[in-house]
């Protein structure tokens, strides 16, 4: 589908939910690895590579949201975004984001965190509203999780705004 979807009204068979299954999962990681592997040249692992999925030790503990779109009688996945609670990071002893910052102040303050990660959208679909569902969901997480501060890093390899522009 390479159609740039314009309106809310082009999105009735688009909906946002967690993943509930394996293959769920597996297709979220697949989405990603199209994004940042083939679509902006990160570099995967070899097994990354083999599989053809983005995928790591936090994809074991966090709660993926999802945004569906039915294609041809079948769901698709065409957007995802990985959220970790501080329980969830706790399996592994850490948010991701601690791994590039010190984030001892958030994580010994009394604040429930929500640590955002791993966003992508299949091109076609980054018109704004599939965002916007992404965000509608994250909204919905937060409400039901009490989360007090939300944080990620993300992977920008430059300081010109110019050149970060459309990615921003």
């Amino acid at each position: 589908m390479t159609q740039i979807i314009k309106d809310r009204a082009s999105l009735k068979n688009v909906k946002v939910r967690l993943v509930q299954t394996e293959q769920e999962l597996q297709s979220a990681q697949n989405l990603r690895y199209q994004v940042f592997y083939k679509e902006f040249g990160a570099i995967p692992s070899q097994e990354m590579q083999r599989l053809e999925r983005d995928f790591d030790d936090y994809d074991t503990v966090a709660d993926h949201l999802i945004v569906t779109d039915t294609i041809g009688g079948k769901e698709e996945i065409v957007g995802t975004y990985r959220l970790m609670t501080e329980k969830a990071a706790d399996k592994l002893g850490h948010f991701y984001s601690n791994e590039e910052y010190d984030l001892s102040p958030l994580t010994s303050s009394d604040y429930k965190l929500l640590e955002l990660g791993r966003s992508c959208v299949m091109p076609s679909y980054r018109a704004g509203s599939v965002l916007q569902l992404l965000w509608a969901g994250i909204a919905e997480y937060i409400s039901q999780h009490n989360i007090d501060i939300m944080f990620g890093c993300a992977s920008l390899h430059s300081t010109d705004i110019e050149e970060l522009g459309p990615a921003l």
